[in-house]
């Protein structure tokens, strides 16, 4: 059950652009760290075809599961609201990019990839580069 929630978390990761597709094994291997497991098994398609089909409204119920999982075998210490907490931080800061690591600008860069001048960014802003304007169509003073 344990290597599922990691899969169905790194799935929830890549649904919401926290993990790019190209770092979820990467993020696979750093929860499975986390929780102290030597590798991942192998899963039946059946398998793969229910993790596939997370649900971002899962997170709550998949971090719950890890948290239990990890105060069973005394990776968490303590099960108290404020030691759950501190851990679920922990589980959810290996979805994230490392800071100054340029994993944003990556996904920044991607996201404005296909924008054209002129064109409207996804933020709604318009894409403007000349004289007096920076890259997001604000006029610069």
């Amino acid at each position: 059950m344990i290597q599922t929630d990691i899969r169905k978390l790194a799935q929830y990761g890549v649904k919401t652009g926290l993990v790019p597709e190209e770092d979820r094994i990467y993020t696979i291997n750093r929860l499975l760290e986390l929780f102290e497991l030597d590798e991942l098994e192998e899963i039946s398609g059946e398998q793969a075809a229910e993790i596939a089909e997370t649900e971002t409204e899962e997170l709550e119920q998949i971090l719950g599961r890890l948290l239990d999982y990890a105060y069973e075998k005394g990776i968490l210490k303590e099960n108290g609201v404020v030691y759950r907490d501190l851990f679920d931080t922990r589980i959810m800061s290996l979805l994230m990019p490392r800071p100054g690591s340029g994993e944003m600008a990556s996904v920044t860069f991607k996201a404005l990839a296909d924008v054209r001048p002129g064109e409207e960014l996804p933020d709604g802003k318009i894409w403007l580069i000349g004289p007096g304007f920076d890259v997001t169509g604000e006029e610069q003073g």
